[in-house]
């Protein structure tokens, strides 16, 4: 079963390989010459948000190692 999983995967790679990857199609040309919105320099996570998500995964950890010590 697994041999012909394997042949049957591999002749798919083969045939999506030569049909996508042929030549024949031409790359999509974007509609849109310029970006929507304009990115900004400032940082995705605030100070705020890192120690609240620090705080949580402690709360997390803390959890499950309470569960794990209490199973006997």
């Amino acid at each position: 079963m697994k041999k012909i999983i394997f042949k049957v995967s591999a002749i798919a790679m083969a045939l999506t390989s030569t049909i996508f990857a042929g030549g024949d199609i031409a790359p999509v040309e974007p509609m849109v010459t310029e970006p929507a919105v304009a990115a900004s320099s400032g940082d995705a996570m605030g100070l705020s948000s890192m120690l609240i998500l620090m705080f949580l995964t402690t709360i997390v950890g803390l959890f499950f190692v309470n569960k794990e010590s209490n199973v006997k």
